[in-house]
């Protein structure tokens, strides 16, 4: 059933190239947006499925797919940075002030809603502060990436320019996946697990194909016929690799192929978007509000199944089906709310300057 819902929510909102032919652009505002609602919504059905999988088989289909999902945000996030800095003069003047400040303002209110929620069901800990505090909350850990690489990219294009900021960027972004793996080994597997890296190339990729789209895309065009089953099917063959044997899922090997697979992900995203292309009011709501449902859907579902205890009354979702409709119609609108704040309060400080 839910694989069906997620099929309808794309389906309605798909729109296909003319035979024959591609569409100009890949990448309008309305498709990056439409992507980003659809990968939020997909990484909300990742994470229950971990929880209702076998109530709710259908799920199952995205237990391994988050990563994919995160990479090919990233990409988007990449390609839009720089794309702002390659078209617009003066993009990078009150960079850290326009992204940086908002995301950090969303991430602390929904920390400090976790807070309140562990300490209510009982699982807040000093561990658990001390860690949201450096930006380390592992529901939360999402957010915290993409704060590191909002200071990356500032530092990076102020001190090097065009080009050589996105070198800086990408050497930044490997140093930064050397550091996390190490302690990742140091810390015997108890933190900085394969997710927050194995996706993170991304960004850079969607950065060089933003400097160079004119190049890539009549590459693709020229060669779409090839390409357009020999890149998803490149993407499930890397995919198996990862998959094949649960036991092995903290070797190197596995986190090679997982970078891979989530690049090939990423290039298919590209390569459909030339046949595809997504909108509808409801996708471009998700994607106004992808960085809140990405970082909100993991309190409720902790919540409804950890005895929340409120005025007296005990809540625990037992049924399945309730659960599953409680956690997606509580993201969404607490998702909502947190994001018309953060907007009232962001435009409200840009209006008196």
């Amino acid at each position: 059933m839910t694989i069906i819902l997620f099929l309808l929510i794309f389906l309605m909102s798909a729109e296909r190239s003319p035979r024959g032919e591609v569409f100009e652009e890949q990448f309008p505002v309305s498709q990056t947006r439409a992507l980003k609602g659809l990968f939020a919504i997909g990484i909300i059905f990742h994470h229950l499925g971990s929880y209702i999988g076998e109530g709710f088989p259908s799920l199952l289909a995205f237990k391994n797919i988050g990563y994919l999902l995160v990479g090919a945000f990233f990409f988007i996030s990449g390609y839009g940075l720089t794309y702002g800095v390659v078209n617009k003069p003066g993009y990078m003047n009150g960079f850290l002030r326009r992204r940086f400040l908002p995301v950090f303002f969303t991430y602390t209110v929904i920390d400090l809603f976790y807070w309140v929620v562990k300490y209510i069901c009982g699982g807040l800990t000093l561990k658990h502060i001390i860690l949201s505090l450096f930006g380390l909350n592992e529901e939360l850990w999402f957010a915290s990436v993409i704060l590191w690489l909002y200071i990356a990219y500032s530092i990076c294009f102020r001190l090097f320019g065009k080009h050589g900021g996105m070198i800086a960027m990408t050497i930044a972004t490997v140093v930064y996946m050397g550091v996390l793996l190490c302690l990742y080994r140091f810390c015997g597997n108890m933190i900085f697990g394969f997710w927050w890296y194995n996706s993170i190339p991304c960004f850079a990729l969607g950065m060089w194909y933003c400097a160079y789209r004119e190049r890539i895309d009549t590459f693709i065009r020229r060669n779409r016929k090839l390409l357009l089953p020999l890149v998803p099917l490149l993407t499930a063959a890397l995919f198996a690799v990862t998959v094949i044997r649960p036991d092995d899922s903290t070797r190197l090997y596995v986190l090679a192929a997982q970078i891979l697979c989530a690049l090939a992900f990423s290039a298919s995203v590209l390569i459909l978007s030339m046949k595809l292309r997504l909108g509808g009011p409801f996708l471009s709501l998700c994607g106004d509000l992808s960085l809140e449902l990405y970082l909100f859907h993991a309190i409720f579902i902790f919540a409804w199944r950890s005895n929340l205890r409120l005025f007296g009354i005990t809540f625990y979702i037992k049924s399945d089906d309730l659960f599953f409709a409680a956690v997606l119609l509580w993201t969404f609108v607490a998702s909502y709310v947190v994001h018309l704040i953060q907007k009232y309060i962001f435009k409200r400080n840009k209006a008196k300057k």
